[in-house]
């Protein structure tokens, strides 16, 4: 079972809007795996406790029918942050080196992102049972 989920473009609008409540709704519904650890990746200069500040703004913003108490217990229990230009593969490895077990690589980024971050993610050596996800739809048209 995959214990680690890794948002790239943790501090963006899709983030913010959807996965942090979304995963509040999930926490306070006893829906995570034990151990869950949701790790943050953004290009800003944060620590832990500037992205835990963050992101209880953004539960407080749009995930006012979760409770505080959960708001709370996901902050302080699940979630990490990692600074990191997820374009670079040595600036993504150096992110989630420590990460021995396979991860979810969610890339919650504009599309122009997407290839390079894959491109540094494959480049990274994620463990054996990792994934990608793709939020948004991609390419040049509509065809």
């Amino acid at each position: 079972m995959v214990r680690h989920l890794v948002i790239f473009g943790a501090a963006g609008d899709l983030s913010t809007r959807y996965l942090l409540p979304a995963l509040a709704q999930l926490y306070e519904g006893g829906k995570l795996p034990e151990n869950f650890r949701v790790i943050g990746v953004h290009r800003r200069d944060w620590d832990d406790e500037q992205f835990r500040h963050f992101a209880q703004e953004s539960l407080r913003r749009h995930a006012g029918e979760v409770t505080a108490n959960a708001h709370i217990e996901l902050i302080g229990q699940v979630l990490e942050y990692r600074r990191a230009d997820v374009t670079e593969g040595e600036s993504v490895a150096a992110a989630l080196g420590h990460l021995s077990e396979p991860i979810v690589a969610y890339l919650a980024l504009p599309p122009a992102d997407f290839e390079p971050t894959i491109t540094a993610l494959a480049g990274a050596g994620l463990p054996e049972g990792s994934r990608v996800v793709v939020e948004k739809p991609f390419g040049e048209d509509r065809e």
